[in-house]
């Protein structure tokens, strides 16, 4: 990353703006409603998934990726004339073009589908489907609508009738969730568990929206049996805890991870989100109690080392935080891509922040390596701690067109610090510790503002005593 000297100083305070107008994206824990690690939001079966199964489906696929359109529907045709469970090939056809987000050309392919098949109710799924995408939420329901009616009377496959069922089930509850309208979803998503019993992650979307409708016995009672179904999944009294902080009640929330951690103190999933949440919180004794456990189950867990590794750099532990994101990073396969990016992104940070020479080269030459905006953040705050101010500031300019977080605001107004006036640096200052939560930088923003504040009311001190002996 090599980075070109020139006077940008008159730009500082627009790129500074920028960054706050832009959206602040910050450190904090998030876990989908079925408790999956890595959860998919589809809403249908698509072209790959039927490639996976049929290989004329997948020749076709191939065809399609080729560039090579008739030849991969009279692929499409070929399976669908083999397997009645199969959609008609304009539908299959349609879909690929959805899943390479050419809309124009899947609506025109739809078109041909309901003109030469009137009574399919997939058309009318898969246009539910994009209308929801696209939230035009009226249309998504007008489609759902014909494709519920259209299912009343469908009589072809009864392997492609379920799915057909399990389709409209989704669309409709998920839409239906979109507005908070509980009961409706509830309904969907109980006629989904009938059609599908051994699908964990739908009982838990089921059990969330009866807890959504006061029904929290009933809504526990299906977490105890997706847990049986699926041991992965977190247990039902850290859902029902996560349920009611999605509610906004976070003293039951806590009652009920409280539960949680007593009785599932050697679960490594449960001390995770544990941890998580007390962080976002400001928590953090209690944090490094549940992270502390979650490295005793598992010590080369890269979540669990993560999580350390930030604890100990807002701690100033920047041996320790170096040594747990190492940990982490061995293991990056076990992390998904989002994640390895912050681990490596917060090493640097770590390596830098520690000051010694050492660490500082490493980290220059891992954001070297990259010309990502992660990397570009982290050579700004490596070279500014190396002495080199001109660098810094040139690698802060380079990253002024994207959305910050809360530790990069930090980073640029300690960049921007001894540069310009202190009234165009606390606005990022305010805006990182506005964020909710912890984040590794945030005691070094705080001091830096209240060092700001000081030099300012010194300075106005001083202007008051000169005024006052002239």
């Amino acid at each position: 990353m090599q980075c070109r000297k020139r006077p940008i100083l008159p730009k500082l305070l627009a790129v500074a703006l920028f960054f706050i107008l832009g959206g602040l994206a910050h450190d904090g824990w998030s876990q989908p409603a079925d408790g999956a690690k890595n959860p998919t939001a589809k809403m249908s079966v698509t072209a790959e998934d039927w490639a996976k199964k049929y290989p004329e489906v997948f020749e076709g696929v191939e065809k399609f990726k080729a560039q090579d359109v008739p030849g991969a529907l009279k692929d499409f045709e070929d399976a669908v004339g083999k397997y009645p469970e199969l959609p008609p090939a304009e539908l299959i056809l349609a879909d690929m073009y959805l899943q390479q987000n050419r809309n124009e050309m899947a609506i025109n392919a739809l078109d041909t589908t309901a003109r030469k098949y009137p009574d399919d109710p997939e058309t009318f799924l898969l246009l539910g489907n994009l209308a929801f995408q696209q939230s035009r939420n009226t249309d998504a329901a007008l489609a759902f609508e014909k494709a519920e009616t259209l299912l009343e009377s469908y009589a072809g496959d009864s392997m492609r009738l379920k799915r057909l069922q399990l389709r409209l089930f989704a669309g409709r509850a998920t839409l239906a969730t979109r507005f908070d309208d509980w009961k409706t979803a509830a309904a969907y998503l109980r006629e989904w568990v009938n059609l599908d019993p051994q699908n964990s992650g739908v009982r838990v979307r089921f059990a969330r929206s009866l807890f959504r409708t006061n029904k929290g016995r009933e809504a526990f009672g299906q977490l105890q049996y997706a847990k049986k179904i699926n041991a992965a999944i977190l247990s039902p009294s850290m859902l029902i805890a996560q349920f009611y902080m999605e509610k906004g009640n976070m003293e039951m929330g806590r009652e009920w991870l409280d539960r949680a951690s007593k009785r599932q103190s050697e679960d490594l999933d449960t001390q995770l989100m544990l941890a998580r949440f007390h962080w976002n919180l400001k928590q953090f004794s209690d944090a490094k109690k549940s992270v502390m456990q979650a490295i005793k189950l598992s010590k080369d867990d890269p979540e669990a080392n993560l999580l350390a590794g930030k604890l100990y750099h807002y701690d100033h532990n920047f041996e320790k935080a170096i040594e747990h994101f190492r940990t982490s990073i061995a293991n990056l396969d076990d992390l998904p891509e989002g994640k390895q990016a912050d681990v490596n992104q917060h090493l640097m940070y770590a390596l830098a922040a520690e000051g010694k020479p050492e660490g500082i080269k490493e980290a220059i030459n891992m954001a070297d390596s990259g010309a990502d905006l992660s990397s570009l953040v982290a050579a700004c705050y490596a070279y500014k701690r190396d002495g080199k101010s001109e660098q810094a500031l040139a690698t802060l300019q380079a990253a002024q067109h994207t959305t910050q977080d809360p530790n990069t605001n930090y980073i640029f107004a300690y960049v921007l610090a001894d540069e310009v006036s202190g009234d165009r640096v606390v606005p990022l200052l305010e805006a990182a510790l506005s964020a909710e939560g912890l984040f590794v930088f945030r005691r070094d923003a705080e001091k830096l503002k209240a060092r700001i504040t000081a030099d300012k009311g010194a300075e106005k001190n001083k202007k008051a005593a000169k005024d006052a002996d002239k």
